[in-house]
């Protein structure tokens, strides 16, 4: 028997349930895998982006990654960015160099830490950004137009419902950290929580 009530207390938890049939799940012939599934769709979105985005601005996927990730959360250190992005070390720092390189970012020594630094958007990123982020709304509606709003709302929640989980992994950032960068840490039937 199921109770009625709606829990909202606890963050989801990583699956202690048996494994999911994924043969039962999957449009994908029988012996596929529905992660490659999800491989190719980010593919068929981002690439033609990143493409686009390098033709007018001369930007490249490692530079987006930065400035997506400090506009949307303010100052960070390549080591968060690279936690937050899953892409690798070398390439935020390449995006970094570039960035700063070209006068779209500042970066600025921790006191504490002379290894690290705090990375900043400065006033041409920021409208860099700003410029590209319709690129990305017109690839966004192109790709997702054939879904029902309804289909858009469940597809967001799973989205973020995965990224949660993926957090709060031994790869991610952790909850905690998520919280302080001003994302969602937890999911309800409202939509996500901060």
């Amino acid at each position: 028997m199921t109770s009625s009530k709606k829990n909202t207390a606890a963050p989801p938890a990583l699956s202690t349930k048996s494994e999911p049939d994924f043969q039962k799940l999957r449009y994908f012939k029988e012996r596929g895998w529905l992660g490659f599934g999800m491989a190719l769709w980010g593919e068929y979105f981002s690439a033609p982006l990143y493409a686009e985005m390098y033709s007018r601005f001369g930007i490249i996927r490692d530079e987006f990654s930065v400035l997506a990730s400090l506009y949307d959360c303010g100052t960070l250190t390549a080591k968060t960015i690279k936690a937050i992005t899953g892409r690798p070390k070398n390439s935020i720092s390449r995006g970094v160099a570039r960035l700063i390189e070209s006068g779209r970012l500042k970066s600025v020594t921790n006191p504490d830490d002379r290894r690290e630094a705090f990375l900043t958007l400065l006033a041409d990123g920021r409208k860099l950004y700003e410029r590209i982020l319709p690129l990305c709304r017109e690839r966004e509606l192109m790709m997702l137009r054939g879904l029902s709003n309804d289909e858009l709302v469940t597809l967001d929640s799973l989205l973020m419902k995965m990224l949660l989980l993926y957090h709060q992994s031994s790869e991610g950032v952790g909850l905690p950290a998520l919280q302080q960068l001003g994302i969602p840490d937890r999911i309800d039937s409202e939509g996500p929580r901060k």
